[in-house]
């Protein structure tokens, strides 16, 4: 199963540990994959910020290697990395039987 998502938006709210809201956007009108698509959301990424920060390694100094030619595309950087990829496939084959 594919699903092309557009665009994933996610709600905070002070002093609230997990998230207010998560929209995300496919290109197709299918209610069944849209919910796959939240369930993998819930299940795989933790969005609190201390999480974000920590997964991330925000707190380390990385500014000098995205100063030029922008911040997305480069090896190497925490938020490149596709590490949950496998375990979302398995759940995806799971969740289709």
């Amino acid at each position: 199963m594919i699903i092309e998502i557009q665009w994933i938006t996610v709600s905070y709210a002070i002093d609230v540990s997990k998230l207010v809201s998560i929209y995300a956007d496919i290109y197709e009108n299918d209610i069944n994959k849209l919910n796959l698509v939240y369930k993998i959301i819930n299940k795989f990424f933790d969005f609190r910020p201390s999480n974000i920060v920590s997964e991330l390694k925000l707190d380390r100094p990385i500014y000098h290697e995205t100063t030029s030619y922008g911040h997305f595309g480069k090896t190497g950087l925490p938020y490149e990395r596709v590490n949950k990829v496998k375990k979302i496939q398995e759940f995806i084959k799971a969740y289709n039987k």
